[in-house]
């Protein structure tokens, strides 16, 4: 079994990859070119870095990437600055998410597992969670002001 992690440099990716290793899961990683984040496990026979921005990789190039991997982890954020919040690639996550269904249903390859993580103001509605009055009022005005918010929560809603 091969596992793609997209966003492994990024605290909750970090964590995904490390997990992914202890189990033996052979690990291919996508980070951006020049990070460094992941040097402690460069060497680790279970893992293949890729080093590429997966917002500009056309359908071909990732139908590529895909194809020897059984499963794909989606740990992609958004860095909390003003360039990360506002600044290009703006759709990320989601972009990615539609390129990468696209891509594996151009692959016609049966059983490939997708998993998206999205810890941003989630909430578990099967446990019956609900927001204060104070939480929907800063989540509204995240929702407002901050695009990424705005896309999460369109996700996490549909």
């Amino acid at each position: 079994m091969k596992v793609l992690v997209l966003g492994a440099t990024g605290a909750t990716g970090n964590l995904v990859v490390r997990q992914l290793i202890n189990n033996k899961v052979n690990v291919k990683v996508v980070v951006r070119s020049g990070n460094n984040k992941l040097n402690d496990l460069m060497h680790n026979e279970l893992i293949e870095v890729v080093a590429v921005n997966i917002s500009e990789l056309d359908l071909i190039k990732i139908a590529e990437l895909i194809n020897d991997c059984d499963a794909i982890v989606s740990c992609l954020g958004h860095n909390i600055s003003f360039k990360g919040l506002f600044g290009k690639p703006r759709m990320l996550v989601s972009d990615s998410i539609k390129n990468i269904c696209n891509a594996i249903e151009r692959s016609k390859k049966d059983n490939v597992k997708l998993i998206l993580m999205n810890t941003t103001a989630n909430m578990n509605r099967k446990l019956q969670e609900e927001y204060s009055c104070k939480d929907r009022f800063v989540l509204s005005l995240l929702t407002l002001l901050l695009p990424p918010q705005k896309i999460m929560l369109k996700q996490h809603l549909t």
